[in-house]
């Protein structure tokens, strides 16, 4: 089934519901930094130059649509952003990091540019729990599915050497978690967060080509990925005629532990040595957005 496909399949669960159960529909905006997924292009090698040239992952903006009923709930996030770099400097000062160690290459131009995309699909069922005050807490646990891809494209001194990479998971698993809402003022205004728990498995690959070597590597992995989410946010609630809308701002974190399968070359000239690792992919930052039960 191809990816894009997952949100509608989980999406048309809830066609068929009965009309006993309220439905709540919500749409989520973000703003979301990437952490940890900077990369080095390129390291000092001679005075005045110092330093690394470091393509810095940017943040951008994604969404999150959710649909509930009775004691389910499928959620559908996308996340793509998008990085761009340029460097010129005298002949001779840097030396260009992505490169087999055999080319052992300095360059004085670079452009470069990357790109990451995430596709997060949850559906959880929800248990209600009974606590001594006014607070709503549930317990929830489900199935995850996360696409992760990371791309690079990087041009030394105009076409000179060129160095295109991608870093791409594909994982399926299990998530768990609790959530709460809090009044604070009244029947209005409430404080909600959560935060959950995920192990998902699945094939990561990693593909590089260059031109001065030139070099051509396709690898592939079997992959164990923890992750873990938390948000908290304020929500106001209004209450109109057979219908009940919210809207809430906050901040939410969530990271992907070793979901960037990456690959390196250790400083033997000789040899090369491949060396690869995994980094834990992490997203932060603001949400904002707007639920309508009915």
């Amino acid at each position: 089934m191809k990816r894009h496909l997952w949100p509608l399949v989980l999406a048309s669960l809830f066609i068929s519901v009965s009309s006993a159960h309220a439905i709540t529909v919500s749409i989520e905006g973000n703003y979301l930094y990437p952490g940890n997924q900077d990369v080095v292009l390129g390291s000092a090698v001679f005075p005045p130059a110092s330093g690394n040239h470091v393509l810095e992952a940017d943040p951008d903006f994604g969404f999150k649509a959710t649909v509930e009923h009775a004691n389910w709930r499928a959620s559908w996030r996308w996340l793509n952003t998008k990085s761009t770099d340029s460097f010129s400097a005298g002949a001779g000062t840097y030396w260009a990091a992505l490169n087999h160690p055999s080319a052992s290459y300095i360059y004085s131009a670079l452009q470069a540019d990357g790109e990451i995309t995430l596709n997060v699909v949850d559906l959880d069922l929800l248990i209600p729990v009974t606590t001594p005050g006014s607070a709503l807490v549930n317990l929830f646990g489900g199935l995850r599915y996360a696409g992760y891809e990371n791309t690079l494209n990087a041009n030394y001194d105009a076409g000179t050497s060129i160095v295109n990479r991608s870093s791409e998971n594909q994982l399926f698993g299990l998530r768990g978690g609790v959530e709460f809402d809090y009044p604070l003022f009244g029947d209005n205004l409430s404080l909600q967060g959560g935060a959950a728990v995920s192990l998902m498995a699945g094939e990561s690959k990693f593909n590089q080509t260059e031109s001065l070597v030139p070099l051509t590597l396709d690898l592939k992995q079997n992959s164990i990925v923890p992750g873990f989410d938390v948000d908290l946010a304020l929500n106001y609630s209004l209450n109109l005629a057979h219908t009940a809308v919210d809207v809430f701002v906050g901040y939410e974190f969530m990271q992907l532990n070793n979901a960037v399968f990456n690959q390196n070359f250790v400083d033997d000239i000789n040899d090369g040595a491949q060396v690869n690792d995994a980094m834990n992919a992490a997203f932060h930052g603001a949400k904002f957005g707007l639920s309508v039960t009915f």
